[in-house]
């Protein structure tokens, strides 16, 4: 805090110890060459309310997926600390230019672009507000 004293608990619920490769993961251990991306808050997220199936992940072929894994690391900044962060296979490196799209094919093509188009929320994930509410 601005003026020394030490901020109450419930601001940090999504805290993680400034500890080198110490993660605290919900899921599975992330796949080798899998992809990660975060999703940020408003508020710091209650970590006893996560669970990668509350995270619903829609690509360019319609299909829909939940990641495996989810986790709060590595994000160790204060100002980070309202993020999560899921990892899983999130596209291929082929750009879209508009005649290579993947949308009339189902899985993880390799000959065109496929990527995420919309990711949601899609469980009752928790997050503290002022108040502890």
């Amino acid at each position: 805090c601005a003026d020394g004293s030490e901020p109450p608990a419930s601001a940090l619920t999504s805290a993680v110890g400034p500890i080198p490769g110490l993660a605290v993961l919900w899921g599975a251990m992330p796949p080798p060459a899998s992809d990660g991306a975060p999703m940020c808050f408003s508020y710091p997220v209650l970590p006893s309310s996560v669970d990668p199936s509350f995270i619903k992940v829609t690509f360019n072929t319609g299909e829909t997926e939940s990641p495996p894994d989810i986790s709060i690391a590595p994000n160790d900044e204060f100002n980070e600390r309202s993020c999560l962060v899921f990892f899983m296979d999130m596209g291929n490196r082929v750009v879209p230019d508009g005649t290579n799209d993947c949308s009339s094919k189902a899985g993880r093509p390799t000959d065109c672009a496929y990527y995420p188009v919309q990711m949601e929320i899609t469980g009752d994930l928790m997050l503290v507000g002022p108040g502890n509410k």
